[in-house]
């Protein structure tokens, strides 16, 4: 099963691929999970069909830093 840590490197990838972020650059967690929408709707639901029943936003954007740290 995918983690939250995978969908959050995979949605940074998303992201560099569709150019909507430049690669390199992550994003600062406290601020992500304090947010008002803390992780993206359609990553949400998907973990939730995934089976994770409670999604880690902290663990998500670990994953998304993790991808930009890699592809600097």
């Amino acid at each position: 099963m995918k983690t939250a840590f995978e969908f959050g490197q995979a949605y940074a990838e998303f992201m560099v691929n569709s150019n909507q972020v430049p690669a390199g650059e992550p994003v600062n967690v406290d601020e992500m999970v304090t947010s008002s929408q803390d992780i993206p709707d359609g990553d949400y639901t998907e973990m939730k069909r995934a089976g994770i029943t409670n999604p880690n936003a902290r663990e998500y954007w670990a994953g998304y830093n993790s991808y930009m740290e890699e592809n600097k």
